[in-house]
């Protein structure tokens, strides 16, 4: 019998295309940050508890054997994830300003007219 026991890859693409932990909404670039930044398996289990142990081995091992296209990937949702938060911060650039003044024209036009 030479059946393979090669256990499937957890992951699962969503609607954005985001990867996730087949079963779960973790990102798979969670999953892969915090393993590299030196988190063992069972320790992104504790922080991520509807992983199972096994898939975050298995997520760890494809990693390891696939890193130059799954690098590739991180390295493209975060530009992704950077320029999001670049664009907020542009949005909201002066935003205390223009409220300020809002607030300053609102309590100007509903001042009572002493006289």
């Amino acid at each position: 019998m030479n059946q393979s026991s090669e256990k499937p890859i957890p992951l699962e693409a969503d609607a954005a295309g985001i990867l996730r932990v087949a079963g779960t909404r973790v990102p798979v670039d969670n999953v892969l940050h915090e393993f590299l930044a030196g988190a063992s398996a069972e320790e992104i289990v504790s922080s991520y508890p509807t992983l199972p142990l096994a898939d975050v081995y298995t997520l760890i091992g494809h990693y390891l054997s696939h890193r130059a296209e799954l690098d590739v990937y991180l390295k493209k949702n975060q530009d992704a994830t950077s320029a999001a938060i670049a664009e907020g911060r542009r949005r909201q650039s002066g935003l205390r300003e223009r409220l300020l003044a809002r607030l300053n024209t609102s309590e100007a036009s509903s001042a009572p007219v002493l006289g």
